[in-house]
């Protein structure tokens, strides 16, 4: 009889383990990613996103200060494809130089700051360059980014997916100050 139950035992730890390991593979669907998308260009062509979870962890990191939560950034981080290419498309850019001035203006105690964080940066001037255009430009803009972002799909890890942060709602300003508009 104790044979029995020993075996009862092992198989419902089998059975525990087997779910175990299939609920882990689960969220190994892209290993080592945050997140990756997909949005359709203004030229039509197929355009791919991948956050890692080491780019999103140092944006965070760097970021926190100013107010950005993990969601936040991850959200950025999927969008900015997006916004600079729109930009592209109207003649804006933000200079590297100018991106390193944005970051340590708002954070002076920081020494360096991630590719993330000047992502972030970057999309944050680039954000407000689309405000700032006139109302002929930001009607075309604006149709555009709606058809950028109609077409955007993205899979996130689980872990990522409280918010869902990957969802694009608007052109809005994304201010670096972690303020949403």
């Amino acid at each position: 009889m104790l044979t029995t139950a020993s075996r009862r035992v092992r198989a419902l730890a089998a059975g525990v383990l087997l779910v175990a390991s299939g609920a882990l593979t689960a969220c190994s669907v892209h290993p080592g990613q945050a997140a990756v998308a997909q949005f359709t260009g203004l030229d039509g062509a197929q355009q791919g996103i991948s956050v890692s979870e080491n780019e999103l962890s140092e944006a965070a990191s760097d970021l926190a200060p100013l107010g950005w939560t993990r969601d936040r950034v991850l959200n950025g981080l999927l969008q900015a494809p997006v916004y600079f290419e729109l930009a592209e498309k109207y003649g804006l850019s933000v200079p590297d130089a100018d991106v390193e001035t944005i970051l340590t203006q708002a954070s002076p105690e920081a020494t360096s700051f991630s590719e993330g964080a000047k992502t972030i940066a970057r999309l944050s001037a680039v954000s407000a360059q689309l405000q700032g255009m006139s109302a002929d430009e930001a009607e075309q803009a604006q149709a555009d980014f709606t058809a950028m972002a109609q077409s955007f799909q993205s899979t996130p890890s689980p872990r990522y997916a409280a918010e869902r942060p990957w969802e694009i709602r608007g052109t809005s300003a994304v201010p670096l100050d972690g303020a949403r508009k």
